[in-house]
């Protein structure tokens, strides 16, 4: 074959949790996720797969996973950002959270410049915040007409 073929996007992720029922109240209950498969059990463990937005989530609880907590430091998964449409919406999150006693950052401007200058144009806004088993997740908020004015 001389022509790659085309890359349709990201399908879905699977992530490896502690306690199957903890996270699934969190992603279901919290961020508001959608089962497809409600929990089931294989011989290597047991899973719930969910939806956020259009993409689905695999939440794992492996038979061998020996409980240690999450590390962004280690090669592997860094962390998993959502979707804000504005800054309203992003905003609206970050009380639901802080409502559900999630801790979390506090909500900082985006700047077009890759080391944020606080001088650089702003192009959105973001906070942080940790699933239960230490996974760093983020909602994300990106001005399109700044992002198109910027480049």
């Amino acid at each position: 074959m001389s022509e790659r073929p085309r890359q349709l996007g990201v399908s879905h992720l699977g992530i490896s949790v502690t306690d199957l029922a903890r996270s699934e109240a969190f992603y279901c209950d919290v961020l508001g996720a959608g089962v497809i498969f409600r929990r089931h059990e294989s011989e290597w463990g047991q899973r719930t797969v969910v939806t956020l937005g259009p993409h689905a989530v695999d939440l794992n609880q492996f038979a061998r996973n020996d409980g240690g907590s999450f590390d962004p430091a280690h090669t592997g998964l860094d962390h998993l950002a959502f979707t804000a449409n504005s800054r309203e919406q992003l905003e609206s999150w970050a009380e639901w959270l802080d409502a559900n006693g999630v801790s979390r950052s506090p909500i900082r401007d985006v700047r077009i410049d890759p080391r944020q200058d606080p001088s650089a144009p702003s192009i959105g806004a973001m906070f942080d915040f940790f699933d239960p088993d230490g996974i760093q997740l983020e909602f994300l908020f990106f001005d399109a007409a700044k992002v198109a004015a910027s480049t």
